[in-house]
């Protein structure tokens, strides 16, 4: 089934709930105890962190004084101390830190806690003789080196932190320590060529992380305008990589992901060629960039790929993988033309058959017969040799599972169809139901059944099979159903509106038979039957789906923008921005209007089911700072109130 291209690049949540309205009503009621007026009463801890936070450190710091004495814990300690210098009491502040010295072996702790103290006062030399002092008394232990960096790093002082992972280095004899925790530091410090290195570093020597550190790079480079941290990435990678044996191929295959991310798909070639003589990998890099390459329209770059293998490996079975990935890839540059070339049919009519003779018809090649079929079907008009061939596809026999049987009549209900015999189509629709009942493939014919009837104009029928999949195990399809059965509510009638609607769904019919243009005219008929049209946002979104369809996202973006700018408060104008937010982002390379518009769908359409996915990108483009020390230090440290930006 042509599933609407536009949904396809769209995430749904869809949110159900088991409850009963009786059941919600008790949840929701309120607990009272007491004064139903009064408010819950802050415990001492909550009371003195609400000070904390609302900057209020001398009513903050009396709380933690006397919490303190009940419990002397590092928690208070260090609550009491940031709220005392946040409130300039730095005597009482030094007097806290001297008397805890005294009963704790840690003291190059609290040598930092002095120096902290002293800066905050004015008194910078005196604050760096505190932080030398810490250095100092360091230890030749990974957890002593560990605590006293996350005090500097607690007061922001990350060049000592980067000085104690280093002279820890030193001390323990082993330069791969304290990698991931340098690489955060020199984030911070702007120093991204050495933090570039420590993450190459740590993930060399723990292969299993070098997942988690391209995460990273992915996130500094969605984040990097001047793109002074890709260079630094790079330049890193690339440096490696040269710098690789014959036999190892590490950095070459982290070179490969790079090229992917930064869209530069020629060099991301040459990676791959390369990474498949180091690692003997028998053309399966160059098979997933093909596939990475045809998802982002670079079709040369994945022709070469396809003709490496087809070159490389002349006597194995890979060789045919990439003949047929060239003859499907060939295909889809076919659908996406506007107008359609009966040369460019022909030749790849010869380049189907060539691959299809070498191939001959089995399990292994379905989706290639399938591909086939189809082509002979809604391009070449060779309906009875696609009849044939699926026909032929259904007497394979053997192993072919309900599954793969559903899927060759689906495809023969498509090219029956297509030739106008509707009702031979419905026949192997219905089939299909009931082989796959409540399964996915289930409900796709059950879809094409309520499409072919809306198609015919048989709204009624539609409406009453569309109702069904409402509650489809496949979201897609219950989406599908849902926006279809409202789209017939709202528009069938009499007079204007019902010849608007009939103009409509012969459009869609006409999209489906791969007739562009003459969809485009018909919609062109429904929008103008009459002055005044309901109609007319519909008509401007599938035209829009109909244009990326044909990868033509300029025109595509422009046609959701009317509805956008015309339509703000009907039923598509959510989906319309959120769709514009996806096409600037991912097509065409437009991150500031991207996060804009990201941030328009959540903020003006707060209820749309769009709205958290929006929500979520938007913070990552927007390049949100996330607690990542986290992951390789100590997760409970608290920041003091004077921090240096």
């Amino acid at each position: 089934m042509y599933r609407h291209i536009i949904t396809s690049i769209i995430v749904f949540f869809l949110i159900f709930s088991s409850a009963t309205a009786q059941d919600l009503d008790k949840i929701l009621q309120p607990v009272q105890i007491g004064n139903k007026d009064e408010k819950p009463k802050l415990s001492e801890k909550d009371l003195a962190y609400q000070y904390y936070t609302a900057q209020e450190f001398d009513k903050a710091a009396v709380i933690y004084e006397e919490l303190y004495k009940k419990e002397k814990t590092s928690y208070y300690y260090k609550y009491l101390l940031y709220s005392l210098v946040g409130s300039q009491q730095y005597g009482e502040a030094e007097k806290l830190v001297s008397k805890t010295m005294k009963n704790n072996k840690l003291e190059e702790m609290y040598y930092v806690d002095l120096g902290y103290i002293k800066i905050a006062e004015g008194d910078k030399t005196k604050g760096v003789k505190y932080y030398e002092e810490a250095l100092s008394k360091l230890k030749a232990d990974p957890n002593n080196i560990q605590s006293l960096a996350n005090a500097f790093t607690a007061i922001r002082e990350n060049l000592y932190s980067i000085k104690t992972y280093e002279k820890g280095r030193k001390l323990l004899n082993n330069d791969q320590l304290f990698s991931a925790e340098l690489a955060y530091r020199y984030y911070y410090t702007q120093e991204y060529a050495k933090m570039v290195e420590e993450f190459l570093k740590y993930a060399e020597y723990r292969p299993n992380q070098k997942q988690y550190v391209c995460g990273r790079f992915q996130d500094y480079m969605s984040n990097d305008p001047e793109g002074t941290i890709t260079e630094a990435i790079k330049n890193g990678i690339l440096s490696n990589a040269k710098k690789e044996k014959d036999d190892s191929y590490f950095f070459t295959d982290m070179a490969l992901w790079f090229f992917i991310q930064v869209k530069e798909f020629d060099l991301a070639y040459k990676q791959a060629a390369a990474l498949d003589k180091r690692a003997d990998g028998h053309g399966k890099y160059l098979l997933d960039l093909a596939d990475i390459c045809i998802s982002n329209n670079k079709y040369e770059t994945a022709a070469a790929c396809y003709q490496y293998i087809i070159t490389s490996y002349k006597n194995e079975p890979v060789c045919l993988d990439g003949k047929i990935g060239l003859v499907n890839m060939s295909y889809e540059i076919l659908k996406t033309q506007e107008v359609i070339n009966e040369e460019d049919v022909a030749a790849l009519d010869q380049q189907f058959a060539a691959v299809f003779e070498e191939t001959g018809m089995n399990l292994q090649t379905l989706d290639l017969s399938l591909n086939y079929a189809d082509f002979k079907a809604f391009y070449k008009k060779e309906y009875a040799q696609a009849v044939t061939m699926l026909e032929d596809m259904l007497k394979i026999g053997g192993r072919i599972t309900k599954a793969e049987t559903a899927k060759i009549k689906l495809t023969l209900g498509d090219v029956y169809l297509v030739s106008g015999d509707q009702w031979e189509a419905t026949l192997l629709y219905s089939q299909v139901e009931k082989l796959m009942k409540d399964e996915a493939l289930g409900d796709e014919a059950k879809y094409k059944n309520a499409e072919l009837f809306y198609y015919l104009g048989e709204y009624n029928w539609a409406e009453a099979k569309l109702d069904i999949l409402k509650t489809s195990v496949d979201k897609f399809i219950a989406n599908d159903a849902m926006k279809l059965s409202l789209f017939i509510k709202n528009n069938k009638g009499e007079d204007t509106v019902s010849y608007a609607l009939r103009y409509f769904s012969k459009a869609e019919l006409a999209f489906f038979k791969k007739q562009t243009s003459i969809a485009l005219l018909y919609l062109d008929s429904a929008a103008t039957v009459n002055a005044w049209n309901p109609i007319e946002d519909d008509v401007l979104y599938k035209k829009a789906e109909i244009y990326i369809s044909l990868r033509n996202y300029v025109v595509a973006d422009s046609l959701l923008k009317m509805i956008c700018d015309n339509y703000s408060t009907e039923i598509l104008a959510d989906e319309a921005m959120y769709t514009r937010a996806v096409i600037n982002d991912i097509y065409l390379n437009n991150s500031s209007l991207a996060q804009q518009l990201y941030q328009n769908v959540f903020v003006d359409y707060s209820e749309s089911v769009f709205a958290i996915p929006a929500r979520n990108r938007f913070r990552e483009l927007r390049g949100d700072v996330k607690n990542e020390e986290s992951s390789v230090s100590d997760p409970n440290l608290i920041y003091a109130p004077l921090l240096k930006q």
